[in-house]
Formats: structure tokens, C-alpha cells, sequence
């Protein structure tokens, strides 16, 4: 394995199963690979910063509009399809 197929694969390969085939081919090359080694440090550490950054919140009069707008909106899909008879 290259460090090109580890950088073009390792992001595939974050939510599958670490003893699969190609996991373990990535594994290996990264034991010895010190370029690839600060690739995987890098995207670990953007995934964590990513997790600890907080969800912004919605102002309440904006979620309200929504709301009803989405409401509006369902509602007229409902028609449609009875009309439609669906």
C-alpha cells in the first residue's frame, strides 16, 4: 500500500470494520510510514475539534417561521395527494 491509497482510503475507511482487510494493509503501512502517521493525527484531531465545537442554536422567531412554513408546506403535499387520490 502507498501513502497515496492510504490518503485516498482512509477516510473511507473511518466507520468500517478496523480488522477488515484493507484496514489492516493501512495499519501496516502507517507502523512505518511517518508522512501518513501526521495525515491520521491531522483528521483525528479535525474530527474532535469538530465534535467539541457547539451546535448553534436557532433564535426562537426564526424557528416559529419555520415551522409554520414547513407546516404550510405539508400541508399542500397532503392535499396534492389526496386530490391525487394517494
Amino acid at each position: 500500500m502507498t501513502c497515496n491509497d492510504v490518503y485516498l482510503h482512509i477516510c473511507d475507511n473511518l466507520d468500517r470494520d478496523l480488522e477488515s482487510p484493507e484496514c489492516r494493509e493501512i495499519k501496516v503501512h502507517l507502523a512505518s510510514c511517518p508522512d501518513c502517521q501526521g495525515v491520521l493525527q491531522s483528521l483525528k484531531k479535525t474530527v474532535d475539534l469538530y465534535r467539541a465545537a457547539p451546535t448553534p442554536g436557532v433564535p426562537g422567531p426564526v424557528h416559529e417561521r419555520l415551522l409554520n412554513l414547513m407546516d404550510r408546506e405539508w400541508s399542500g403535499v397532503r392535499a396534492s395527494r389526496k386530490e391525487r387520490g394517494k
